[in-house]
């Protein structure tokens, strides 16, 4: 299943949620370029978690920018939790956004991860921690903890802030 590991990429979403919405044409642009360094430099798969609104407003702007491109040896997989699939989700705009992707794996919190951005970081070789600058709250400590773990498996970490 994981055979590709070595051209997957991931984007871990740290952003604040009111950072999401103010996710303007300069921070789409960064966004886009660093999807298309990572395809420049060969990867062909790409993990993005589809959790909120956050991580759905990245995943709008790697499946434009893919289109765009117009390759389509490039994947984008959707990794979501399993109770997104149960009737009464209320994340209805999510669950809508699933079919633009070319695949969906559904994580499960039972696995061995501790939470689904791990499940990213162990199966990408390379991972963009995506996070704004001006965060104070918790996610501080979720953005040291991805960039830890990451480091801890050996992959190729880029940090971007938007």
């Amino acid at each position: 299943m994981f055979d590709m590991i070595d051209s997957t990429c991931c984007f871990s979403n740290n952003l604040e949620p009111e950072a999401i919405f103010s996710l303007g044409e300069y921070s789409k642009k960064i966004l886009a370029n660093e999807f298309e360094t990572a395809i420049s430099d060969g990867y062909i798969r790409f993990l993005a978690a589809l959790t909120n609104e956050q991580d759905a407003a990245v995943a709008d702007v790697l499946i434009e920018t893919k289109n765009r491109l117009d390759n389509t040896k490039i994947k984008i997989e959707a990794v979501i939790e399993r109770n997104l699939l149960l009737p009464g989700d209320k994340r209805e705009c999510i669950r809508n956004r699933m079919i633009n992707f070319d695949g969906i794996i559904v994580y499960d919190e039972k696995a061995k991860f501790h939470n689904i951005n791990h499940y990213l970081l162990y199966y990408s070789t390379r991972v963009i921690l995506l996070y704004d600058d001006k965060s104070d709250s918790g996610e501080d400590k979720k953005i040291i903890d991805d960039f830890f773990v990451a480091s801890m498996l050996y992959k190729d970490v880029k940090k971007i802030f938007i």
